[in-house]
């Protein structure tokens, strides 16, 4: 998802991912609403690298390593 700064990316990603219910309307994933689904099993299958995402000076796998 892109968008200029301000465009609520975040709420519909945190929505998404079902840590918040919308405060209206509806999130869909594949046609379904989101709130149908149990969280953990969407979390399971989406990634996301918010804004405050912290790498250390290392290799990726080392990061993946540790994350893990």
């Amino acid at each position: 998802m892109t968008g200029r700064s301000g465009a609520a990316k975040a709420p519909v990603i945190v929505a998404l991912m079902r840590y918040l219910a919308p405060p209206s309307g509806r999130v869909r994933l594949d046609g379904a609403n989101t709130l149908a689904f149990n969280g953990d099993s969407v979390r399971d299958q989406i990634a996301w690298c918010g804004t405050e995402t912290h790498l250390l000076d290392s290799t990726l796998r080392e990061n993946l390593r540790l994350a893990g």
